[in-house]
């Protein structure tokens, strides 16, 4: 496949740009029989004129016909062409696709400069769609594209010619591949199964962008205007990059396996059961656990044992998912939260009030107790099970020195990368439990407090890549900045 990355990439780059472009930096609401519309976009909210995002959808939309020829030059070059490697070819072959793509950008340009004025952009409205509203011409940065039959002939030429070069290159390459006797078998038929994939991942986006594309040609000539189809035209075209996305990784494994590994969800399984949870607390007790069944109990492979851990590691998030729900429940009234503000806070503004989405959780001697517990449930499960993994293997004496020092490293690490950022959220949670009894505010100390408590997953992570090389290493590789090249899966993608 390293004959076809480029043509790929280019064609999945105008795809996605296409599809960033209209569905967030235009947003267009379009009349195609006149090719009017105005914006609603992030583009437009940053002042971008309507008549340039007009020239930049238009263009990326076109792209993608020198993108497809691009792709199949490709495959005629490198399987039917015997000089596909010398330099006059590599040189022919950049002029071609520069032109190809010159003419794509320029073919648009004459129309821009050639807009109707203000009155014009009026009489033609309605005139070609007396069934709209006026107010339509209104809409801030409407903008009607220059003259129609000009637009006419270039949209039509520039999609000819580059369907005239998908056929001119498709027909050889297909014929060499069918009539080649030289290969093997068994060659030929990937060479066939290769080409029918490639061919279906290129031509189906390109087809849903084409039937659209019909449809709007013929409004030009017919001007049927229906505001359903042509919504439904939008949307069609701004699907083509997605399906691609689709197409490609339901047929080529490659980029499936590789897509599978960044996502995490291959068959490899992470060696911290802590990486797959979201809560904190029952996280840590998770962690310990793990450690106690497969150092400590000779039956963690049993059926048995499997059930209670599974049991029991549902108990706890079932506990911590449930333990302030009642809280929650019980929310105290406008009146009534207005009342224990100023009780308790009198200092504080009472504006504070009145700020949209203020609110009071329940009845404060329910929150009181539930938090206490939780943690202290925590903390006497991290102590039942790290005291006897510590002790295990401190004593074991069947092993080697080197493998215990080993488990004793790698335990001591572990314990590190856990409990240095739970403490960094323990201990802002032992100052705002403090505050329910004695009502202390200090809003400094509220403020830091919150800053160390969302820190504790960036210093997780930062302790997870000081402390375990293989993480270290395999992050590099992501970054590209390790000295191992990576895997040939991962850098087809």
């Amino acid at each position: 496949m390293k004959n076809v990355k480029l043509p790929m990439l280019m064609l999945h780059l105008v795809c996605a740009s296409f599809d960033l472009i209209v569905t967030i930096g235009i947003v267009p609401v379009v009349q195609f029989p006149i090719l009017a519309g105005y914006p609603l976009g992030f583009l437009y909210t940053l002042g971008v004129p309507s008549y340039v995002q007009s020239y930049i959808a238009v263009t990326f939309l076109l792209m993608l016909a020198p993108s497809v020829a691009m792709f199949f030059e490709s495959r005629y070059n490198f399987i039917v062409r015997k000089d596909s490697e010398t330099e006059s070819r590599k040189i022919k072959r950049a002029v071609h696709h520069f032109v190809n793509y010159l003419l794509t950008i320029l073919v648009f340009a004459p129309t821009v400069f050639d807009m109707p004025s203000v009155s014009e952009t009026r009489r033609i409205f309605m005139e070609k769609l007396p069934c709209l509203p006026t107010e339509i011409l209104d809409r801030p940065g409407y903008t009607m594209l220059g003259n129609l039959s000009i637009v006419r002939i270039k949209i039509s030429v520039d999609i000819a010619f580059c369907f005239i070069q998908v056929i001119a290159f498709f027909y050889p390459t297909w014929s060499h591949i069918s009539s080649t006797k030289s290969l093997s078998r068994r060659t030929t038929q990937l060479q066939r199964s290769f080409f029918k994939a490639l061919l279906l991942q290129v031509m189906v986006p390109f087809i849903i962008v084409l039937i659209p594309g019909c449809y709007i040609i013929s409004t030009f000539f017919t001007y049927n205007f229906d505001i359903l189809l042509c919504n439904m035209v939008m949307v069609a075209m701004t699907l083509h990059g997605f399906l691609s996305t689709i197409i490609m990784l339901t047929i080529h494994k490659p980029y499936r396996t590789a897509t599978k590994e960044l996502l995490r969800i291959g068959r490899q399984k992470p060696s911290l059961p802590v990486r797959k949870v979201l809560m904190l607390a029952p996280s840590v007790r998770m962690f310990f656990e793990s450690r106690y069944n497969f150092l400590v109990r000779r039956d963690s492979e049993t059926k048995s044992r499997k059930t209670k851990r599974t049991v029991h590691h549902f108990a706890n998030y079932l506990f911590t998912i449930s333990v302030f729900a009642p809280t929650v429940f019980d929310m105290p009234s406008v009146s009534e939260t207005r009342r224990i503000f100023m009780e308790k806070l009198p200092c504080l503004p009472i504006e504070l009030l009145d700020r949209l989405g203020y609110t009071m959780l329940g009845n404060l001697h329910i929150v009181r107790i539930t938090i206490p517990v939780d943690i202290a449930i925590c903390f006497i499960q991290v102590i039942v099970f790290f005291y006897p993994t510590w002790s295990h293997i401190s004593n074991t004496k069947s092993q080697s020195r080197k493998t215990t020092e080993l488990q004793k490293s790698f335990f001591k690490a572990m314990f590190l990368q856990i409990m240095i950022p739970f403490t960094i959220v323990m201990i802002p949670s032992c100052y705002i439990i403090y505050t329910f009894f004695t009502y202390d505010f200090d809003i400094l100390i509220c403020n830091m407090l919150m800053v160390s408590a969302t820190l504790h997953g960036f210093l997780s992570t930062i302790l997870m890549l000081t402390i375990h090389k293989p993480y270290r290493t395999a992050t590099m590789q992501m970054l590209r900045k390790g000295r191992q090249k990576a895997s040939s899966t991962v850098s087809k993608v």
